[in-house]
């Protein structure tokens, strides 16, 4: 069973990725692409935004799910989503953090060059 981040929806366990693609040079060209797979009612819509303020450590990036309709009622039929986020030009960020407190999840950036 997947981490519930938001009212409804669930990560599923493992699909959290985050890839640094790195330009040679300056960092203008450097871009964050974060993957991660939901269930989630079908008709909610979803989208992955960075948090703000950002936090205190500058090689974590702090994500979350805003959803733009309220909360599902329980037995609501789901659906298993993928929600993308990019940035560009990214920070060397080293983590990804997904969600709010207790419900947040983590993974490893990998980098690509």
């Amino acid at each position: 069973m997947g981490v519930q981040v938001h009212h409804g929806i669930t990560v599923v366990p493992g699909s959290l990725t985050a890839i640094l693609e790195k330009q040679p040079g300056r960092r203008r060209g450097d871009r964050l692409l974060v993957i991660v797979d939901v269930e989630a009612e079908a008709n909610c819509p979803l989208d992955l935004v960075a948090t703000a303020p950002q936090g205190i450590n500058p090689l974590i990036k702090l994500l979350r799910i805003r959803s733009g309709a309220a909360p599902p009622p329980p037995g609501a039929a789901k659906v298993r989503r993928t929600l993308r986020y990019e940035e560009a030009p990214a920070a060397d960020y080293q983590e990804v953090w997904l969600g709010e407190g207790d419900a947040a999840i983590s993974a490893k950036v990998a980098l690509v060059m």
